[in-house]
């Protein structure tokens, strides 16, 4: 039964070295060195920065444009996106045969059945128990009181990130109420007289460009007079802004965050 087993490994590792992925999206990069399958990985964009190594792989676009001439030069066997195919990038694949897969998880409850999605294609499920292991670590316990978040991801325009979005879908699993607008979008442009009726019970700030306290009106806001704005430094504002196998590591950042501005 080992030796079976061993046999079974080494087919699955003649399987991999005879296949080439080129990802077009930086959560899609990560997942693949985090499936271990790294060694089939030919291309990424140029935002595909975690883990630290993926940046010895050649740059094939950005997340929103793709090298084609680079494409047809790696001539990958398939090219993998999440949620950013865009009608001429599917147009050029199909010309050139191509195959390419559009794996969505913009959501936290999207991260588990996308790695799954992604070992089946490029491992033949091999890593089962590792994500097996990774949805187990996954628990968001909910919080005891009710507090209401506002996200925000930009102050130039005011952009916020809703409940629908990657870090909107963790807290709301963790009880609390997250700023939405009317159409119920992952992102939105927003009004600051909109914020300031929602009056948050904190604001978690995704960017360092101004200071909320210093706003003129947002005096009576709660977030501001309590003094819960959360500035997130360069590695949180990743984790929290990037869905896939940190998952569980955005919940660590979120929980420590409830837990210090008692949330």
């Amino acid at each position: 039964m080992k030796k079976f087993s061993l046999i079974l490994m080494l087919c699955a590792s003649l399987l991999l070295s005879g296949m080439t992925v080129v990802s077009m999206a930086p959560n899609i990069t990560e997942s693949v060195y985090f499936l271990e399958a790294d060694s089939i990985l030919k291309g990424r964009t140029l935002y595909c920065d975690y883990p630290k190594a993926a940046e010895n792989v050649d740059v094939t676009g950005t997340f929103i444009e793709m090298d084609y001439e680079k494409i047809l030069l790696l001539s990958p066997d398939i090219v993998i996106f999440s949620g950013n195919l865009t009608s001429k990038q599917k147009t050029f694949l199909d010309e050139y045969k191509i195959k390419y897969v559009d794996i969505k998880m913009e959501r936290a409850c999207e991260v588990i059945p996308a790695l799954r999605t992604l070992d089946s294609l490029i491992n033949h499920s091999s890593m089962k128990d590792k994500i097996d292991s990774l949805d187990s670590s996954f628990k968001p316990e909910l919080s005891a009181r009710t507090s209401k978040i506002f996200l925000e991801m930009s102050s130039k325009p005011l952009v916020s990130a809703n409940k629908n979005s990657y870090v909107g879908s963790i807290l709301e699993m963790m009880g609390f109420s997250v700023f939405s607008d009317s159409n119920y979008s992952s992102y939105s442009a927003v009004s600051q007289e909109e914020v300031i009726k929602f009056n948050p019970t904190a604001i978690i700030v995704f960017h360092d460009e101004s200071k909320v306290s210093d706003r003129l009106g947002w005096e009576n806001v709660n977030a501001v007079k309590n003094k819960r704005i959360i500035y997130l430094n360069k590695e949180e504002t990743d984790i929290l802004s990037r869905p896939g196998p940190r998952i569980s590591e955005a919940l660590k950042v979120l929980e420590d965050i409830r837990e210090k501005f008692s949330l």
